[in-house]
C-alpha cells in the first residue's frame, strides 16, 4: 500500500466513529442518488477488504470500515432512511440506530410495509423468498444479492437475515 494511501486508510480508520455517512463517503448532504453510489464505488476501491488479503491486520480494519461505508450507502440511497438520518444528524447523530433502520417493520414477519421497492428489486426479493421457503439457501442469497443491486431498503435487510438465520439451521 502507498504511503499516501495508508495514511489516508489509517486516518479514516481512526475518526470511524466520528464521521457521519456523508464525511464517510466523502459527500455533501445534498448529493443526489447518482454520486451517492459513485461516491461509494470509489469508497469500495479503496476499502474493499479483499484487497488486504495478503495484511490480514489491514484486512480486518478494512471489513470495519468497509460494513459502515455499506451501511451508509444502504442509508443514503434509500428515501425513508436517508431523510430519518438528516433528521438524526441535525440532533448530532454520526449514524442511524438500529431501531431507527427497521422503524415501520412488522416485527413478526419483517415486512416494511412503508417501503416499497422498485418493481425489478420487488420480483428478485419474491424469487428470493420463494427460494427461501423452498429451502434453497444458495438460490436465495443470489435473488437477494440481485435484489439489492438494485434497490437498498430494510425489507431487504430482513431478507437477509432471514437468509443468514436459515443457514445456521441443521439441514
Amino acid at each position: 500500500m502507498s504511503e499516501d494511501r495508508s495514511a489516508q486508510f489509517a486516518q479514516v480508520f481512526e475518526q470511524l466513529e466520528d464521521l457521519d455517512y456523508y464525511a464517510l463517503l466523502g459527500l455533501p448532504s445534498s448529493a443526489p442518488h447518482e454520486e451517492v453510489r459513485e461516491a461509494f464505488h470509489q469508497f469500495a476501491l479503496m476499502f474493499h477488504p479483499d484487497r488486504y488479503v495478503d495484511e490480514p491486520d489491514q484486512q480486518e480494519r478494512a471489513l470495519r470500515v468497509f460494513k459502515r461505508g455499506s451501511e451508509a450507502y444502504r442509508v443514503l440511497t434509500n428515501q425513508v432512511l436517508r431523510a430519518r438520518f438528516d433528521k438524526a444528524r441535525g440532533a448530532g447523530a454520526t449514524r442511524l440506530s438500529v431501531d431507527e433502520m427497521f422503524a415501520g417493520a412488522d416485527a413478526a414477519t419483517g415486512a416494511v410495509a412503508e417501503i416499497p421497492l422498485p418493481a425489478a428489486a420487488q420480483a428478485l426479493y419474491d424469487k428470493a423468498v420463494v427460494a427461501l421457503e423452498r429451502g434453497d439457501l444458495a438460490g436465495a442469497k443470489m435473488h437477494a444479492m440481485l435484489a439489492r443491486a438494485k434497490a437498498s431498503s430494510p425489507k431487504l435487510d430482513v431478507l437477509d437475515a432471514k437468509i443468514a438465520e436459515a443457514a445456521k439451521k441443521p439441514r
